[in-house]
């Protein structure tokens, strides 16, 4: 089962998007230690540390976090920001015109 791959111009627009998105919280350099979480769990799971599956993620989250604590303080922020946004987008929506 593959994905489809989203165009150029979709993955500008996401980025452009998480740009807007990170200037308006203040979480300018949140997607560097995204990325970083990403990549390191990915790589547990190839080089067979965790299982891929919701719980080998979570076990991997709880060893970042062990590790480095400074990267739950980003995404609890970061957690924090997208549900002040997700209530801003429905408060936009149920306004009537």
């Amino acid at each position: 089962m593959s994905k489809e791959q989203p165009t150029n111009e979709e993955t500008e627009f996401r980025r452009a998007e998480l740009e807007l998105f990170m200037q308006r919280y203040g979480l300018e350099g949140i997607d560097y230690i995204l990325d970083w979480v990403l990549t390191t769990i990915k790589n547990m799971i190839r080089e067979g540390e965790i299982p891929e599956s919701e719980e080998g993620v979570t076990k991997a989250m709880s060893l970042v976090v062990s590790a480095h604590p400074e990267v739950e303080q980003y995404l609890k922020k970061f957690k924090t920001a997208a549900h002040r946004e997700m209530l801003h987008e429905m408060k936009q929506t149920a306004r009537p015109n």
